[in-house]
């Protein structure tokens, strides 16, 4: 982004500029009670979504294995950050959710998921019509440029939040439409050494910490075959 930008709205389409297309990288919306939810990417394959863990006691980076506590998907999902702290994947009558409880959204300043957008080929061409669809919507244009892009989601409660300070910065701000929730989109395009070539989407959020172990839920877009992972993995897909 070109300008610091505070946007008053319950449902922001998150669009990215690749040469000529506009791409769609996924939508972020607020619930009635304030819960955050984010729909991924409309990607054409299967993916991989789990509860997953790494250890509290290191700041160096740790490798996740998804397929430790995964399942494998042919459906986009969404990701909600509910108000109670129940954090959970779902897709009405399609998949059976997973779940972790953690932080309650009211009262705390948190860091509520992250993803990594990669191979941008992959992800669905926006059309003139829904270009304007989501322009009445509202969007947030990203411009391409790099191997990947790393986007990160705060949540604060408003009146623990100034915006006057946050101003100063190049973040995004998303303000719920009654003024009581603040979601903050901090931009990362440093190109991730471990980030495989063919992997169009890595999502972690909802995190849970302890003593000794951080919990959080995981995805990643494509998993590789469905029906090998389902037979070793199993499914969380109804159909």
């Amino acid at each position: 982004m070109n300008k610091k930008t505070i946007i008053q709205s319950n449902q922001i389409n998150l669009l990215l500029k690749n040469k000529t297309n506009w791409l769609r990288m996924g939508k972020l919306f607020f619930l009635r009670d304030n819960s955050i939810c984010f729909t991924f990417p409309e990607i054409s394959c299967s993916g991989l979504l789990s509860l997953s863990e790494c250890s509290s006691k290191t700041a160096s980076t740790q490798r996740v294995n998804l397929k430790k506590k995964g399942k494998v998907t042919k459906e986009t999902v969404k990701f909600t950050y509910h108000t109670s702290g129940w954090v959970n994947f779902s897709k009405t009558n399609k998949i059976q959710p997973i779940k972790l409880k953690t932080e309650p959204l009211e009262g705390h300043n948190l860091h509520i998921f992250s993803c990594v957008f990669g191979t941008p080929q992959n992800f669905p061409i926006v059309s003139a019509n829904k270009y304007r669809k989501y322009e009445k919507e509202g969007m947030i244009r990203y411009y391409y440029n790099a191997k990947s892009i790393y986007l990160s989601f705060y949540s604060y409660t408003k009146r623990n939040f100034d915006l006057n300070k946050y101003q100063k910065n190049n973040n995004i701000l998303i303000l719920s439409e009654d003024n009581k929730r603040v979601v903050e989109i901090k931009l990362n395009t440093t190109p991730l050494q471990s980030f495989e070539k063919n992997t169009c989407f890595i999502f972690i959020g909802g995190f849970c910490k302890t003593p000794k172990n951080t919990y959080f839920l995981s995805a990643m877009y494509p998993s590789g075959s469905y029906n090998m992972l389902k037979k070793t993995l199993g499914s969380v897909d109804n159909n």
